[in-house]
């Protein structure tokens, strides 16, 4: 809650937080500006965003290889039928 409202959090109570949830909606900023501050940037550029993570080295390394391979793809195949 401090992080995504700073002080308007204060007083920490049940209460307060699920009135903050009620207003809130989540989205992508609600953590991206902590991760990487040039995600909103990003966004603004129309260009995707995937969070991933997780203990599993290997996958994390598989899962980016694949994923880089897919975007160059696309982005060719854009250019292609342009």
């Amino acid at each position: 809650m401090i992080l995504i409202s700073s002080s308007l959090a204060f007083p920490f109570t049940r209460d307060r937080e699920e009135a903050f949830w009620r207003e809130e909606s989540w989205r992508i900023e609600l953590v991206a500006n902590t991760l990487h501050p040039d995600i909103p940037l990003g966004r603004k550029k129309k260009k995707h965003t995937c969070l991933y993570g997780g203990g599993d080295i290997e996958w994390i390394r598989k899962f980016t290889l694949t994923a880089k391979a897919v975007a160059e793809d696309v982005g060719n195949l854009w250019r292609c039928c342009t």
